[in-house]
């Protein structure tokens, strides 16, 4: 069932237009899935994730691009509803969407202000495609973090924490994340005791270097707790799914990735610890890794050592084709698995390089404000602390492997 076809939907009249709300909430605990879209370069909203599903499926969604943008902004008529709903179900099979409890779904999720909306009904719909078993753990995961974002909400909401001062919203929200996630207590306890110093909200005259530390600290360590987690979770299912298929290493191969990262501090980004991972993987013929000219080689463009200086330092990409045929010339991977995981790696090196760029240029930021109150955290003090919480992801391979064993 699809809902109602007619015009009886919702058990009243229903609106004129139907439309495929797509409004996002600023939320460490449960970024958008636009934001997370983004950042993972897959199609981030309705018209090209329509387009993306023609292409992959080879269907004809038989809607314009005018109509598909009307689809998310002003809404289209029930005709052009009908043709949608009719390649949705060509796609998760006859049931398709039930559209009033789409509706439900976003309208709570939006009075409270939450990105579960979007998330739960988009788990709903690719849980009815042929989706691979290795985003079965993530895809819970995100389920989970969606109801218990819309349950912290709602309980918010019901008991008027938002009228209450700033140290009681605050506290409130520190126990949440104590809760429910795997940022350390130690750093949330003094998250809350810098914050207890704020006189008035935004009110920050009275702290310290060691205070604006504390809160960088909280607030990057809460944001990265989503990424974290589903990075783990996600790496933890291929191991399992591909057990013996990989190298002997009893290391996670992502963990190995951060860890360079966030000890060795010639590397750039998390996708150059992914490329210095192959060139070393890739040996010479006197059985030394290979050299960062000689692994350039194997990237199909006219000036193959600029691309890759180019890579290394974050400037620029590589497209999926052009990283497919550059992992296709190399000796390890060595077949279609390894390769597909290691293209999983790219996706999320590059995902997890754009946070920490976005990090990087909000703490440039209050660092220049910081310098005119004559706080002085240089950016060496800065770039320690983002390397730092991405170092914390050992912790979350520890906790989900726990969780998977008791299952």
């Amino acid at each position: 069932m699809d809902g109602a076809t007619n015009m009886e939907i919702y058990g009243k009249q229903a609106p004129e237009k139907f439309r495929v709300p797509d409004k996002s909430f600023p939320s460490f605990y449960l970024p958008s899935i636009k934001s997370i879209f983004k950042r993972l370069k897959l199609p981030h909203n309705l018209p090209l994730q329509l387009k993306a599903a023609e292409d992959y499926y080879d269907i004809n969604c038989k809607l314009t691009i005018n109509l598909r943008n009307k689809m998310v902004r002003g809404g289209i008529n029930y005709k052009h509803r009908e043709t949608y709903l009719n390649f949705v179900r060509q796609i998760i099979g006859p049931k398709g969407f039930d559209t009033k409890v789409m509706e439900e779904i976003f309208s709570g999720s939006y009075g409270v202000g939450s990105n579960a909306g979007a998330w739960l009904v988009a788990l709903e719909g690719y849980s009815q495609t042929k989706a691979l078993k290795l985003s079965l753990p993530v895809m819970e995961f995100i389920r989970n973090r969606a109801e218990s974002d819309l349950a912290f909400l709602e309980s918010s909401k019901s008991n008027g924490i938002g009228k209450k001062d700033d140290h009681a919203q605050y506290e409130w929200m520190a126990a949440f994340v104590s809760k429910n996630t795997l940022v350390d207590n130690d750093v949330i306890k003094k998250a809350v005791e810098t914050h207890s110093k704020t006189i008035s909200p935004g009110d920050y005259s009275s702290f310290k270097k060691s205070d604006w530390l504390n809160v960088l600290r909280f607030n990057l360590s809460f944001e990265a707790d989503f990424y974290l987690s589903a990075i783990a979770i996600y790496d933890l299912a291929i191991h399992s799914y591909y057990f013996g298929r990989l190298r002997k290493a009893n290391q996670p191969y992502f963990l190995e990735i951060s860890e360079k990262y966030s000890k060795i501090k010639i590397v750039r980004n998390l996708f150059e610890g992914l490329l210095d991972i192959l060139r070393r993987q890739n040996t010479s013929q006197a059985n030394k890794p290979l050299a960062w000219n000689s692994l350039a080689q194997y990237i199909e463009t006219s000036d193959p050592h600029n691309l890759m200086n180019k890579w290394r330092r974050g400037k620029e990409l590589p497209s999926s084709y052009l990283f497919s045929s550059f992992i296709d010339k190399l000796d390890f991977p060595e077949d279609e698995v390894e390769k597909f995981i290691i293209k999983q790696y790219m996706q999320i090196s590059i995902a997890l390089d754009s946070l920490v760029s976005e990090w990087a240029s909000t703490g440039k930021k209050i660092l220049n404000e910081l310098e005119q109150q004559s706080i002085q955290v240089n950016q060496e003090e800065l770039d320690d602390l983002i390397r730092e919480v991405i170092n914390g992801l050992e912790k979350y391979y520890e906790a989900f492997s726990c969780q998977n064993s008791k299952k």
